[in-house]
């Protein structure tokens, strides 16, 4: 199966693009199509740079949704997820499956958690805006204009707000609304925000743990009883400041919050070696870093416009009745 997966990125790339791509390029089975208005020249066959502006997104846009699409903010491209497979049709005639992903991540090997199989059953595989599978058809493209969401698509692309449209309270909404055959993959590291250590928000966290990138594979190495480890799909690390500099990508990487490093093959970690890279459980600092994110969240609510709060409030009561 032809698999594209679609990236919007407006200005400079970040120093950790090329890990990113690296680990991209493991991925044959899939094309990388990046729409940016700062193209580069990829070395590998399946990362293609499409030259693209915010106003050439505007216009594509306004053209295919036939509606007037004025994006003003890059982070607004988020809530158009769910249209890309209209708004770049031309781009994925070849394919069976569009999907759109994050650069701050790192991919293992994704044929090993979604495979044929699954491609051939499913018509939509994630939920998480950070990798999500579309089957390229007419009912899977048009999905986002049907009825479920919180919000109705017009008035999310009409707005200069973000609505997380690609997730929760938007298509994720719409996909239970109309039965659509759908599967969530769990076999990712969703890094925690509100914490310096590398730790999951959708998997178990030990004392001592970090994350392994072995040319190909992301592993969570960990203590536990032992030294044991857990591959997983993708590592995604929220925007955490990856410092990349003299990492050889070929060999493997120990990734951590207090460094990023290469490692010797079969390396016998011991509990201050995994300290040294992303340091370990501390109940006291852990309390803090949680109450600092939340004062950090309750101040960013509380500047926003009241259109913002709007719509937070809404998302928030429809999440708990949800649930």
């Amino acid at each position: 199966m032809k698999i594209a997966m679609i990236v919007c990125w407006e200005g400079n790339l970040p120093d950790y693009f090329k890990l990113w791509e690296y680990s991209c390029s493991k991925n044959a089975e899939y094309d990388f199509l990046i729409f940016t208005d700062h193209p580069q020249k990829s070395q590998y066959k399946n990362i293609k740079f499409i030259k693209f502006s915010r106003g050439d997104f505007n216009n594509v846009a306004s053209k295919k949704l036939k509606m007037n699409i004025n994006v003003k903010r890059p982070y607004k491209l988020c809530d158009f997820r769910p249209a890309y497979g209209i708004i770049f049709e031309d781009y994925l005639k070849k394919y069976d499956f569009w999907g759109h992903c994050d650069i701050d991540q790192i991919f293992g090997n994704i044929k090993k958690f979604i495979t044929n199989e699954m491609l051939k059953k499913y018509d939509k595989i994630n939920k998480n805006g950070h990798f999500v599978l579309y089957k390229n058809t007419y009912k899977m493209n048009e999905l986002f204009t049907k009825d479920g969401g919180l919000f109705n698509y017009s008035e999310v692309f009409n707005s200069d707000e973000n609505y997380a449209f690609d997730e929760y309270t938007g298509i994720n909404m719409i996909v239970k609304k109309q039965n659509v055959n759908c599967i969530y993959i769990n076999d990712f590291a969703d890094i925690d925000k509100g914490s310096k250590r590398y730790i999951c928000k959708n998997h178990p966290n030990y004392r001592y743990q970090f994350y392994e990138y072995d040319n190909g594979r992301v592993l969570k190495v960990y203590y536990d009883n032992g030294l044991k480890n857990q591959e997983m799909m993708y590592l995604h690390f929220q925007k955490k400041k990856l410092k990349i500099n003299n990492i050889r990508f070929e060999k493997s990487i120990a990734i951590g919050y207090k460094k990023c490093c290469n490692i010797e093959e079969n390396n016998n970690f011991t509990k201050e070696m995994i300290k040294s890279i992303n340091g370990s459980k501390n109940n006291f600092m852990d309390f803090f870093e949680k109450i600092y994110y939340y004062i950090c969240k309750v101040k960013e609510f509380f500047l926003s416009s009241r259109e913002r709060k709007k719509i937070w409030l809404k998302q928030k009561k429809s999440l708990e009745e949800y649930k």
